[in-house]
């Protein structure tokens, strides 16, 4: 893809105009030929936002491997974002409070979705998660508009509140992310696949209706507060004891 570029020479970052208008800042990793980016200063992206695969400084040209902590955060102008195949990692609250971001296509090479990455997106009502997505912060998805469960073929990510009340989680789902059922009020009874190993941070936290859950018989990890407030939940008392005994 053609673009744009205005640079400075800086040892390590240069500012780049993409086609689709915007201008980020690429901050090159020492020793490679990768980028990671961000937006420009007080500057706050708008529109439909097209990151390429490669960028130029001018003189040599780097790979996008990587959104940046807070990156394009509260950018309530941002209406849809397209990620190149290239990124591997979203960063610490990338796209944190864009409360106007519609749509984001993240490619298919993301591995890592770090904490408070699409937190308060509260008008985000399309996303595909990628097998390569393997790692889900805290909180990610918390507070965002996605009204059908996101997941991908071994790690749940998102469970909406008020998509049902009853819920059987996918066979072949290993990992619960932390706080993917979180404050889902409306969950009363819960069913996972003897596929599942590993139960996040708070995911379940604050179910105050959940009364029913069955974890299968695989589950070796259970998180802190993985069950708080759920104040509704019939198993309480074996819950507590199986969290204890599977912690590690």
């Amino acid at each position: 893809m053609a673009l744009m570029v205005s640079f400075t020479a800086l040892a390590q970052h240069f500012q780049v105009t993409l086609e689709s208008g915007q201008n980020i800042l690429c901050f090159v990793k020492a020793g490679t030929n990768d980028v990671s980016i961000e937006k420009v200063g007080g500057d706050s992206p708008s529109g439909d936002m097209v990151i390429p695969e490669t960028v130029s400084d001018g003189t040599n040209t780097y790979t996008v491997k990587k959104i940046r902590n807070y990156g394009f955060n509260t950018c309530s102008g941002l209406h849809s974002v397209v990620l190149p195949n290239t990124v591997t990692d979203i960063d610490y609250g990338a796209f944190y409070n864009c409360v106007n971001l519609v749509d984001a296509n993240i490619g298919n090479s993301v591995v890592n979705i770090g904490t408070y990455a699409f937190r308060s997106c509260r008008n985000l009502n399309s996303m595909v998660l990628p097998e390569s997505v393997d790692s889900i912060g805290e909180w990610a998805f918390y507070d965002c508009g996605l009204s059908e469960p996101l997941y991908n073929s071994h790690i749940f990510a998102y469970f909406p509140d008020g998509y049902a009340s009853e819920y059987v989680v996918p066979d072949g789902i290993e990992k619960i992310a932390p706080d993917a059922f979180a404050e889902c009020n409306s969950l009363v009874s819960i069913i996972m696949p003897n596929s599942v190993t590993s139960i996040g941070y708070a995911a379940f936290l604050s179910c105050r209706n959940l009364e029913i859950i069955n974890m299968g018989n695989s589950v070796t990890y259970i998180g802190d507060a993985t069950f708080h407030s759920c104040e509704s939940l019939r198993s309480r008392s074996e819950e507590r004891r199986v969290g204890k005994e599977c912690r590690s």
